[in-house]
């Protein structure tokens, strides 16, 4: 990835673990989704992308299982011609030796995307592996959890942290305690896939993100969810829904 660049309306920097966005307009627009490893996205889905005019992607898992997979999926998605931010899921099993195009980037080593007041934790991976499809595949446990938020300390002041990750943060586990510690004002994540998906942004409740191709979700009554992404707003208020 380069050290700095553009993308939409907004210019990044990358200092060591800490990716910087400076908007170039009132708000900035970033789309969060799942994918599926098992396809790249349709044509199709690619113009629906095309269509939400955001200035940043964050793709929540559903990479590739193979690397073969994964550059399938990166060469798609460079076409958007935006900055493309990968936090590995569970069920991605590639390897880190291959090219990725000048605009997609592996962000699971990231620690934060920093954008004015909001700071966006990324977390890759499944907790102690449990939901990965394969040994090789990514996953963390409490001594990760417990290093990086001692590493954070608490957010700074008028500082709002949000979490994405690709597992859920269940009720009393290590990850919930996580978010808790390092003082998350909300959470978006993209496993399980057959919880509730929300129409409107709530912080005040983890969010379950849509995935944009492959097998569609479903609701826990079988319900078939539609394709697409969830896009906010960024401005010096925070995140909303964008309209």
């Amino acid at each position: 990835m380069a050290q700095s660049g553009s993308s939409g309306s907004v210019s990044f920097n990358l200092q060591k673990r800490t990716l910087a966005l400076k908007p170039g307009a009132a708000d900035v627009r970033i789309a969060v989704l799942s994918g599926s490893e098992l396809q790249p996205p349709a044509p199709d889905m690619l113009a629906y992308l095309r269509q939400t005019q955001v200035d940043v992607f964050i793709v929540l898992g559903g990479f590739g299982r193979t690397n073969v997979q994964a550059q399938e999926t990166a060469r798609a998605l460079a076409t958007l011609q935006r900055l493309v931010l990968l936090v590995r899921g569970g069920a991605d099993g590639f390897g880190s030796r291959f090219s990725l195009p000048a605009n997609i980037v592996d962000a699971s080593a990231l620690r934060s995307v920093r954008l004015g007041q909001d700071n966006l934790l990324l977390w890759p991976g499944a907790e102690q592996g449990r939901y990965s499809i394969s040994p090789g595949a990514c996953g963390f446990g409490e001594p990760e959890l417990a290093a990086v938020s001692d590493e954070l300390g608490a957010p700074a002041a008028g500082e709002r942290r949000w979490l994405l990750t690709w597992q859920a943060p269940e009720s009393g586990s290590p990850l919930a305690a996580f978010a808790q510690r390092v003082g998350a004002a909300g959470v978006l994540y993209a496993w399980p896939s057959s919880d509730a998906l929300h129409t409107a942004w709530d912080p005040a409740q983890p969010q379950l993100v849509p995935r944009a191709w492959g097998p569609r979700m479903e609701a826990p009554d079988g319900h078939p969810f539609e394709p697409g992404a969830r896009v906010l707003r960024f401005d010096r208020d925070g995140p909303r829904d964008a309209r």
